[in-house]
């Protein structure tokens, strides 16, 4: 009998354990990342809109505060996994940067990231403010990017 529960008992907490742990780390690693970044600005705004080709390498890690961080050395930003193939940004998140004397920050609004075996999709949108000589300029940003896995 008591070998009995002994058993039972390593069954249960076997189910019990088997989803512990967080389901973004098989994610974890440096890819390659091709795509485009579209910015919308109001054509009175005399800032200039248009869509530019996006390259170079991100790295996703474990978060601190949430699953995964997709990390492209410019910008950290945060995403909860929704299930063990996709991940949703954290609301709030945002990134600012300066160049030419203008200062930009985006603040997401919303984004995706979708996981196959060898190819991830990430999706981003934002609102845009831009600062320059004391003027701001709010406009929109979508970034669409495949990300190819380069190491674990």
């Amino acid at each position: 009998m008591k070998t009995a529960i002994q058993a039972l008992i390593l069954i249960t907490s076997g189910v019990v354990f088997t989803g512990c742990g967080n389901p973004a780390l098989r994610y974890v690693g440096l890819y390659s990342g091709t795509g485009t970044m579209t910015m919308s600005f109001d054509s009175s705004s005399g800032q200039q809109s248009g869509t530019r080709q996006l390259a170079g390498n991100v790295n996703l890690r474990e978060g601190v505060s949430s699953d995964l961080v997709y990390d492209d050395s410019e910008c950290q930003i945060p995403f909860n996994m929704d299930d063990a193939d996709s991940a949703s940004l954290v609301p709030g998140a945002s990134c600012t940067g300066s160049a030419d004397g203008a200062t930009a920050t985006l603040t997401y609004t919303n984004g995706f990231i979708r996981f196959d075996e060898k190819i991830v999709t990430v999706t981003l949108n934002a609102t845009v403010t831009v600062t320059k000589n004391g003027a701001t300029v709010v406009g929109t940003m979508t970034e669409d990017l495949t990300l190819t896995r380069l190491t674990k």
